[in-house]
């Protein structure tokens, strides 16, 4: 796993707010990478983690998730004091992804 980097974040600006952005090329997991970020003190409370490639991917339920460089969408999404269900913002970003 790569050695999360806090400086290499940087900040998109969305008609519904100012999220941090870390994009990486290849990781073995955006999940684990957000769990390694999650110990560092500096990481943003809310962190959008993107990879163009991931050697092991995780979906949900512990399934692997295998990814091709290039065709596919691997992100992981870091929301510290989360206030309602995660099941619940996993179709919120299913359905803005749908929507573009």
């Amino acid at each position: 796993m790569m050695t999360p980097d806090i400086g290499n974040i940087s900040k998109i600006t969305t008609n519904r707010g100012v999220y941090s952005l870390l994009r990486l090329t290849t990781v073995s997991s955006t999940n684990d990478y957000a769990i390694e970020l999650l110990r560092e003190p500096d990481t943003p409370s809310e962190l959008i983690i993107v990879a163009d490639h991931q050697t092991k991917g995780k979906g949900q339920m512990g399934r692997r998730w295998h990814t091709s460089p290039g065709n596919s969408l691997n992100l992981s999404y870091i929301i510290k004091n989360i206030t309602y269900t995660p099941s619940i913002f996993n179709m919120a970003i299913a359905l803005g992804v749908l929507d573009g």
